[in-house]
């Protein structure tokens, strides 16, 4: 049986090459994903406070002035405010913070799945793990090294836990259809 290997004759090799791919695999995609989901978090509250009755419209500008195409401030006329649209639950729509606690999920998981592997590499690598070839440390690191690719198969279970009624519903329907008599009506 053949397979790829990585072969390098110097420590520091090791070193170099597990840090760029920590880097590159789990930092910048972890700083990524937060920055993104910050700025979601960001915009969706400051819009929620726009809903609320801060009398602005979308321009920044007071209920008496606008700013016209020429930057110029005029008093209002037929311009209309900008309401970001609500629902009847509050100022964010239910299915938002839905999906906010579901992307919040999802990024734990892959904080939570990929962080002890690259961690325990490059203590491994920098050889700060005192007797790295341990039976007991040879458990861990199997452990470990199992966890990664289960963020691949969390995911489903997590949008199956936030769509759980959603996917329950859809389930029945299908079942209904697929098992139900066809109806037809006959005239005498």
């Amino acid at each position: 049986m053949k397979f790829c290997k990585i072969e390098f004759s110097k420590q520091w090799m090791w070193q170099v090459y597990l840090s760029l791919n920590a880097a590159a695999v789990f930092i910048i995609p972890a700083v990524i994903i937060a920055f993104c989901y910050i700025v979601i978090v960001t915009i969706l509250w400051r819009k929620a406070n726009f809903a609320m009755g801060n009398d602005t419209y979308s321009n920044g500008c007071s209920p008496q002035h606008i700013i016209n195409k020429d930057g110029q401030t005029v008093p209002q006329q037929k311009e209309k405010k900008v309401r970001w649209n609500s629902s009847s639950r509050g100022v964010i729509p239910k299915a938002k913070i839905k999906t906010i606690k579901m992307t919040f999920v999802i990024v734990l998981a892959f904080i939570f799945c990929w962080s002890p592997y690259f961690v325990f590499d490059l203590l491994f690598v920098y050889q700060q793990i005192p007797d790295p070839y341990s039976q007991h440390i040879t458990a861990i690191n199997t452990f470990i090294q199992s966890l990664a690719p289960l963020n691949s198969a969390a995911n489903p279970f997590i949008f199956l836990l936030f769509n759980f009624n959603t996917v329950k519903s859809a389930c029945g329907r299908h079942n209904r259809h697929m098992y139900s008599p066809p109806t037809t009506q006959s005239h005498l």
